[in-house]
Order: structure tokens, then C-alpha cells, then sequence
């Protein structure tokens, strides 16, 4: 059974560790910059004169490589250590944003195969860090730590992703997209220097040769045999390919014709970024639940008042309170999920399952972004991000239908419903591993690196 802390307590003892309050401060830079470069690398492509389409394209030509990427990043991370895979994503991101901003000086008007090589890059960076952030976080707390510590570290996202955009379009407008990315390349040279202080101990289990293919079935075995993270992951599937995508695409093109421009894109990130804060803050208070993924599913019903917004060409405060509310909802479903998940999955498989999860809810992503340019000259841009506002709403409605999709296993509980001793959810979690990996393959017969971030 888990220790229960008070939300002040918990949140002095998540940043009296000092793994985690050096991971924390090295993302929160990156994060930061981050939160800028949105804003620039958007008008940067838009400034081109291509619209929509090509915005929508460029886009559509990063996700599939981060597709491709997440399965062996998964792969890596549960077998050489998550931090490793995370310097390497820093490494290459930095690398990345530096050279994208030299080409916008250097270059008038970019070809547009230029924009997508930067894409390319930047998604793969992204692909190796998504599974190997989410195996990370549960080696530098403790177990009964892992919501506060989510919530911090959902805080400092959602904090930066007010302050980022609003400066990025003061920024963009003034002096150029180029000196965003190039803050952006060094925020993620302070997140890399962060991760390489942090130190490891040895493997603790030897590893025999490598099995990739076993790997890979064995993560697909433990995310098979979890119904509520399979139908989330279906759900995301469904919501990045008819709501977020087109939202992404159409939102800043709406924004140039009817709101001003960056300025006014910037503002609607940040008034998303802002609830986000609040979302955040309130999650790491929000009494234990016995039913959390309840709250999280209904949270993500948020995700429609973005589209609507702009789809119904609210005047912009109005829009801003609407994002705010969205930012907050979808905020607390996020930091409730990411806390299940690392409670009930076996930490032997995390990045791999996590990678199946980004995989199912980015696959769709692509067809999303590259139809939403041409459907909106079509059809309107507000019908497009109106339908996506709709069935967001009927996505959410359907998964909290299903009891499938809102119970999840108890993690302080043995298969027979038994209650475990404080001391044993990791052998329960190695237990669910082993038992999952027989019954789809057979024994695979090998450890695994485990690293020691603590």
C-alpha cells in the first residue's frame, strides 16, 4: 500500500531528490524553448507564402519518421537506459534547431524540401525521447511520489507553453523566427548538459544477445493485456487525425486571416499553456481516486473547445477563456494517465509499451495533417474545425461508455485481488511482466539493463 503524503510534503520530498530536481530544471529549459519555436517554425513556413497545404505537408513528412522511431526507441531505452536515449534526442534536436536557423538567414525563402529534411529531424528527435521520458520519470522518485511528480513537471510544460508562445510572437514579429530556433537549439544544449550530471549505477541483471524482435513482442504482449491503455491509445488515434491535426493546420491559418496574425496564435497557445498551469497545479491535489481514469476520460472532452473556438470565430477573450478551460481539463487527464500508467506497468517494459501507445496515437497523424489544408479550401475551415469539435465529444462519451476504457488494474493489489505488502510492487509489476510474455510467446528467457537514476 502506498505511503500517503500531503501535497505540501510531496512536493518538498519530489525536489528534495536531487536526480529529479536536476532533470526537472534541464527540461524545463528545454521546455521553454520549445514553446517558442512552435510559433516560429509555423510562420516561418507560412511567411513562404505556401498556406496551409504546405504547412500541412511539411507536417505530415516529420510524423511519419517519429512513427518509425518510437518502436526502437522503446526498445533502447528499456535495454540501455532511458537517460542515454534521451541524450542522444537532445544531442540531435540541438544539433537540429541550430542548423534550421542558420538556413533561414542564410537562405531567402527556403525550398520546401529544406523545411522537410528540418521536420524529418526534429521528429525523430522526438520519436527517441517520447518512450524514454515515460520510463524515466518513475527512476528518479519514489513510487508514492509519482503524481506530485507529474503534476511538477505538467506545471513547468504548461508554464512555458503560456510564457513561450506569447514571447515567441513578439519575438517572430520583431526580430525573425531565426533567433527563436536558435534559443530553441540552446535550451536543449541545457536540458542535455542536465541529463549527463545525472549518475548511473551498473546494470543490475546482465543482459544476453540481443533480441529486438523478442523485445518488441514482449512489449506488445504487456500494452495487449491492458484494455483502458488500448482503447486511450484508439481514442487518440481517432482525435489526432480528425481534431488535433486539422486544429494544428487550420487554427494559425484562421489566425492570420481573421485574428492578426502570430500575435494572436500566440496569445491562444498561451491561454491554452495558462489552464494547463491550472490544470496541473489542481491535479497534484486532487484526492486519490479509486476510479482515476473516469476523471481523465472526462477531461479529455476539453480537447473540443479549441477547434470550436475558432471555428465559430469567437471574438479572441472569449476564446481565451475557452482555451484556458480546455488547457486545465486536458491538463489533469494527461498527468492522471501518465500516473496509472507508471503505476500499473511493469517498469521492465514502460518505454516499450509507451512506445506502442505514442505509435497507435500518432499513426493517423499524418493522413490528418496532410488533408486538412486541402478538405478546408474545400469544404471551410471553420466546418472542418467545427466536425472535429463534435466528435471529440462524442470520442469521449464513447470510451466512458465502455468499462473497459475507465478501470485499470489495482496496483496495490496481487492477481487474486490479494492485498500486497508495501514493499512489493515491483516483484507484482515483474509478475504481470512475465505472466503477459508467456502468454503470447513463451518464455523469453533473458534480463534486461536496469538503470539506477536515484
Amino acid at each position: 500500500m502506498e505511503t500517503q503524503v500531503t501535497d505540501a510534503a510531496a512536493r518538498r520530498r519530489v525536489f528534495a531528490q536531487p536526480a529529479f530536481r536536476r532533470y526537472y530544471l534541464g527540461y524545463a529549459a528545454s521546455l521553454f524553448g520549445t514553446a517558442m519555436a512552435g510559433t516560429a517554425n509555423t510562420f516561418a513556413f507560412l511567411d513562404t507564402g505556401r498556406g496551409a497545404s504546405g504547412l500541412g505537408l511539411v507536417a505530415a513528412c516529420g510524423i511519419a519518421p517519429l512513427l518509425l522511431c518510437l518502436p526502437v526507441a522503446g526498445v533502447l531505452a528499456d535495454r540501455f537506459g532511458s537517460r542515454r536515449v534521451l541524450l542522444a534526442a537532445d544531442a540531435l534536436r540541438c544539433a537540429n534547431r541550430a542548423a534550421f536557423a542558420l538556413c533561414l538567414v542564410a537562405v531567402p525563402r527556403m525550398p520546401l524540401w529544406l523545411f522537410v529534411l528540418f521536420s524529418v529531424l526534429e521528429n525523430i528527435g522526438d520519436g527517441l525521447f517520447m518512450p524514454s521520458y515515460s520510463a524515466l520519470i518513475p527512476r528518479l522518485v519514489d513510487r508514492e511520489l509519482l503524481r506530485p511528480a507529474n503534476a511538477a513537471l505538467s506545471v513547468a510544460k504548461s508554464t512555458f507553453s503560456v510564457l513561450g508562445p506569447a514571447l515567441s510572437g513578439v519575438l517572430v514579429a520583431f526580430f525573425g523566427p531565426a533567433l527563436v530556433l536558435g534559443l530553441d537549439s540552446a535550451s536543449f544544449g541545457v536540458c542535455f548538459l542536465a541529463l549527463l550530471g545525472i549518475p548511473l549505477a551498473g546494470p543490475a541483471v546482465a543482459r544476453v544477445a540481443a533480441r529486438p524482435l523478442a523485445d518488441l513482442r514482449e512489449g506488445w504482449s504487456v500494452f495487449a493485456a491492458h484494455p483502458w491503455l488500448w482503447l486511450s491509445t484508439l481514442q487518440f488515434a481517432l482525435f489526432n487525425f480528425m481534431v488535433w491535426a486539422p486544429y494544428l493546420v487550420l487554427g494559425p491559418t484562421v489566425s492570420l486571416l481573421h485574428y492578426g496574425g502570430p500575435r494572436a496564435w500566440g496569445v491562444a497557445l498561451g491561454s491554452w499553456g495558462l489552464g494547463g498551469v491550472a490544470g496541473a497545479a489542481s491535479a497534484s491535489r486532487l484526492r486519490e481516486s479509486r476510479r482515476p481514469l473516469i476523471i481523465g476520460i472526462l477531461g479529455t472532452a476539453g480537447y473540443a473547445l479549441a477547434p470550436a473556438s475558432f471555428a465559430l470565430r469567437l471574438p479572441l477573450p472569449l476564446v481565451v477563456l475557452l482555451l484556458v478551460i480546455g488547457g486545465a481539463s486536458t491538463q489533469i487527464s494527461g498527468v492522471l494517465y501518465a500516473t496509472v500508467g507508471q503505476r500499473v506497468l511493469p517498469a521492465g517494459a514502460l518505454a516499450r509499451v509507451s512506445s506502442y501507445n505514442y505509435l497507435g496515437a500518432f499513426a493517423l497523424g499524418p493522413l490528418g495533417l496532410a488533408a486538412a489544408g486541402p478538405v478546408g479550401d474545400a469544404v471551410g475551415y471553420g466546418r472542418v474545425l467545427g466536425f472535429g469539435a463534435c466528435v471529440q465529444l462524442l470520442f469521449t462519451g464513447l470510451v466512458l461508455a465502455l468499462p473497459a476504457g475507465r478501470r485499470a488494474p489495482d496496483p496495490s493489489r496481487g492477481p487474486g485481488g490479494e492485498q500486497l505488502r508495501e514493499h512489493e510492487p515491483d516483484d507484482h509489476a515483474a509478475e504481470l511482466l512475465e505472466v503477459a510474455v508467456h502468454a503470447e510467446q513463451g518464455s523469453l528467457g533473458h534480463g534486461r539493463d536496469v538503470e539506477d537514476v536515484r
